[in-house]
């Protein structure tokens, strides 16, 4: 392709109707090229309108020759002809004579094809062309020669067709030729084409910066709309998931309710209906053998004789005599069962949309992070968490968002009993993958780095403060705890990989129902089934296996266990989700109590308090074994729907969510 096809490329060499190199080309007044033949064609049908299909301005035209010829592009597309197109074609003057000769060469003066005899014994031997220039075809179209052709390239006169243009009419402001300097324009005002062109740049040039300056205006206009219109799309986008947030959280207290109410109905009369179902048994037997006995007399009164009733009639009047129609227990009026009454109290949600022309400090606070102002660039310079760089966590893991809160409204504080928790956003990471990551679990290995398991990809992510880590692929993975003494990851096929820190594979466990997270430097490995706990030591050394009981001692199996931690102590608690209950044991697996949320994932500090994430509630649950203490911390704007969380030494908590990470600062402090 030559250098001047490259540069302007299809959309000033092609015709805006057939899409093709233009022939005779033609131009409207939109400033777009049309051939001369679809020009005509399109004229014919639409009855002397022509529609661009580029800008779409209608144009009225009374005739074909109104349209504009286009010498420019006319020329320009003929010099591509000759550079691009020259290959197959016939020689010149060899057609002139009736032959077929291919040419191999062209004139860069006259634009004459020559074959090879034409190039080196005919053309340049005639006294009007023998300074003529004959290159090859070759050469040519190398685009070496594009602007020596560009230069000797002539524009027939509209009014004298032999004749080309040489000088330019001042008064009528139009290129004339020879002939019209000294008919048509004999009197006018003639200059020469460069002083011509001089002043036609000039002019021209202060449109084009004009215009081009209205084109920078208009790109800032379309910037400022693109970012109104992406803010707009990202708060439509929040608020969608704040209104199915709500709905759900909404929807599911009712649930909980629900199956509450029902586990309480089903308790308080279960007692009640074993007594009433006995005593139905009771009635039944004791109508049985009346009906027996009753019917023994009639028989033997229908069908005795004298003598066989009187021969029986001592036993048989003992027998009915001493035959009672009561039943020995029979409930009364007083011994009923009490049946309770459902007492509702409903208040229909009001949920609505605010739309206001600005918006205060309170109601800013109140709107997704997504949607508030950007903080300045002094604020940005003050952003550092501990030191911590802006640099990627680790593979796959690029930071979105980081941020300090500072003031009241920013640190939430948590206060009960003797315990204190304040809780700040350090950073928000997002995972990158060639599918959606599913960050299904996260386990801190330091205080620096944590684990985080991409269940959706197969990817256990290494992921790291300062600097990029490593990361490796296993099938099928699901969760992972971190011990002082190896990585343990557990797999769709309820099997654990037990790996050193190092990442070498060193054991194997199967049928394994939950992997428990343990408190940071834990030497003890924990998983269960529904039914049974094992626990591990350094090397694997099983320390014990204990089944499950309830608080009477009675075997207890779980419905649906999901996550698990184990105390530093070997006491425990299990998530099951069938009960929307965390079951925690104590050391001999003898259940302790049972705490009443949806269960969700479960972390453990080092001071062996238990974090309980609430899926739908968007907060994590703190609470410790006895029950004597239990916070909330709220994880909304920054979180919704903790899929994992885990807890590290110096108190950094991480929640999974989405194909994001959210890091935590906790403060905890205990007061007398």
């Amino acid at each position: 392709m030559s250098v001047l096809a490259k540069e302007l490329g299809d959309d000033f060499l092609c015709c805006v109707l057939c899409q093709e190199l233009l022939k005779v080309p033609r131009l409207l007044p939109c400033l777009h090229s049309i051939c001369s033949s679809c020009a005509s064609f399109r004229l014919d049908k639409s009855d002397k309108f022509i529609s661009c299909p580029i800008c779409e301005d209608m144009v009225t035209i009374s005739n074909f020759e109104n349209i504009y010829p286009n010498p420019w592009l006319k020329n320009i597309i003929s010099v591509i002809n000759i550079t691009q197109n020259s290959e197959g074609k016939f020689c010149s003057f060899c057609e002139l004579k009736g032959g077929y000769q291919e040419a191999v060469a062209t004139c860069l003066t006259c634009f004459d094809l020559l074959c090879k005899t034409c190039w080196e014994s005919r053309h340049t031997f005639t006294t009007l062309t023998k300074d003529h220039h004959v290159v090859s075809i070759e050469e040519a179209q190398s685009g070496c020669y594009d602007s020596e052709m560009r230069s000797n390239q002539t524009i027939c006169c509209s009014v004298h067709k032999k004749e080309y243009y040489k000088f330019f009419c001042k008064t009528c402001d139009v290129p004339i030729c020879r002939d019209c300097t000294v008919l048509q324009h004999r009197s006018h005002d003639h200059i020469s084409p460069k002083d011509a062109l001089k002043y036609s740049e000039l002019c021209l040039q202060k449109e084009i910066d004009r215009v081009e300056k209205g084109i920078i205006q208009l790109k800032i206009q379309q910037s400022e709309l693109d970012k109104q219109s992406k803010d707009s799309e990202n708060c439509e986008e929040n608020l969608r998931i704040q209104i199915e947030t709500t709905c759900n959280s909404m929807i599911n207290k009712i649930n909980a309710q629900r199956r509450s109410l029902e586990r309480s109905l089903t308790q308080s009369l279960k007692n009640p209906k074993e007594k009433t179902k006995l005593k139905t048994e009771l009635a039944k037997n004791k109508i049985r053998l009346l009906e027996r006995t009753t019917s023994f007399c009639k028989f033997l009164l229908k069908y005795g004789t004298d003598f066989e009733i009187l021969s029986l009639q001592s036993l048989v009047m003992r027998r009915v005599k001493h035959t009672s129609v009561k039943l020995d227990q029979c409930p009364s009026s007083e011994n009923r069962v009490t049946m309770p009454r459902l007492s509702t109290s409903w208040k229909e949600p009001d949920f609505k949309l605010i739309f206001e022309n600005g918006l205060n400090a309170v109601e800013n606070d109140t709107l997704p992070m997504e949607t508030k102002s950007v903080q300045t660039d002094e604020e940005e310079k003050n952003k550092t968490v501990m030191g911590i760089s802006q640099s990627d966590v680790g593979i796959q893991c690029n930071i979105i968002e980081r941020d300090i809160l500072k003031g009241d409204k920013a640190v939430q504080t948590c206060r009960y009993s003797d315990m204190i928790i304040q809780c700040s956003l350090l950073a928000t990471r997002c995972f990158v993958n060639l599918q959606t990551p599913k960050i299904s679990c996260l386990s801190w290995m330091t205080n620096e780095s944590f684990i985080a398991v991409d269940q959706c990809n197969s990817n256990v992510n290494l992921c790291f403060l300062a600097f990029s880590g490593n990361g490796m692929v296993l099938e099928n993975c699901i969760n992972s705890t971190v011990t002082s003494w190896c990585i343990a990851i557990r797999t769709g096929s309820s099997e654990i990989i037990v790996l050193d820190h190092n990442w070498s594979k060193k054991n194997c466990v199967s049928n394994v129902s939950v992997l428990f997270a343990t408190p940071p430097l834990s030497n003890l490995l924990a998983c269960t089934t529904n039914y049974a706990i094992s626990v591990f030591s350094h090397g694997m050394t099983l320390l014990k296996r204990l089944e499950f009981t309830d608080t009477k001692g009675n075997p207890l199996v779980l419905k649906d266990p999901r996550f698990g931690c184990i105390f530093s102590s070997g006491k425990f608690a299990v998530s099951d989700f069938d009960n929307d209950f965390v079951f925690i044991f104590d050391e001999n697996a003898r259940l302790f109590r049972k705490e009443f949320c949806f269960p969700g994932p479960i972390a453990i500090d080092k001071d062996d308090l238990i974090y309980i994430a609430d899926f739908y509630e968007h907060r994590v649950i703190v609470t410790n074994f006895e029950g004597s203490l239990r916070n909330t911390i709220n994880l909304l704007p920054h979180v919704s729907h903790p899929r994992s969380i885990s807890i590290s030494s110096d108190y950094k908590l991480a929640v999974a969510f989405r194909n994001s990470v959210a890091l935590f600062q906790l403060r905890i402090e205990n007061v007398s």
